[in-house]
């Protein structure tokens, strides 16, 4: 008579756990629109009007929300599809987070736990941006005489020692523009010089 009442238990689990994760998907079709409506006009409209006000309590207050947010975000997007279904009410969870960083200033009460955590990778990170600006400088300085339709001739002749040195993305990134800055000076009038 046991395993009988055990699988009746099991069974009876599995249907809560089913309805569940229906709610928590039926809710997520709500807040995550919901949401996204929220951070993409609510928090930059308070962004501009912290801005534009002249207490720096509230600049302060929205530039560590899209710190805040920047690093949530990316946290989500790599847990997401492990953890959306493990835990009920994900999408709820989520949504609650957000309204509590933006309108009850949890924003500034994460800041506080992981400022630490960013200090140990700012240096790192600053070392990296220098080296990616300088690289752009260079670049700069190599090509600000040139004409875009030289400057697109020289990249396909240099092509292999232009990717190995700044990468495949800058690469492709810079002939595009200036393939598409040759094509207008192919069509503009010329100008005497």
């Amino acid at each position: 008579c046991a395993p009988i009442q055990i699988r009746i238990h099991q069974i009876h689990s599995a249907r809560i756990g089913s309805n569940w994760s229906f709610t928590s998907i039926m809710f997520g079709y709500i807040t995550e629109p919901l949401l996204k409506l929220i951070i993409s006009t609510y928090c930059p409209y308070k962004s501009f009007k912290a801005i534009q006000s002249d207490n720096p309590g509230d600049d302060a207050q929205w530039l560590t929300f899209w710190v805040v947010y920047s690093l949530v975000s990316i946290a989500e997007g790599l847990t997401e599809m492990t953890i959306s279904g493990l835990v009920p009410f994900y999408y709820e969870l989520v949504f609650a987070l957000y309204i509590w960083m933006i309108f009850f200033n949890g924003a500034g009460q994460i800041f506080k736990i992981v400022e630490p955590m960013l200090g140990h990778v700012e240096s790192l990170a600053a070392e990296q941006l220098d080296a990616q600006l300088d690289k752009m400088g260079d670049l700069k300085a190599k090509y600000s005489d040139f004409s875009a339709s030289q400057v697109l001739n020289d990249l396909m002749a240099n092509g292999p020692a232009y990717v190995q040195q700044y990468g495949e993305d800058a690469y492709n990134k810079l002939v595009g523009k200036a393939a598409k800055q040759a094509a207008v000076e192919a069509t503009s009038p010329k100008k005497d010089k």
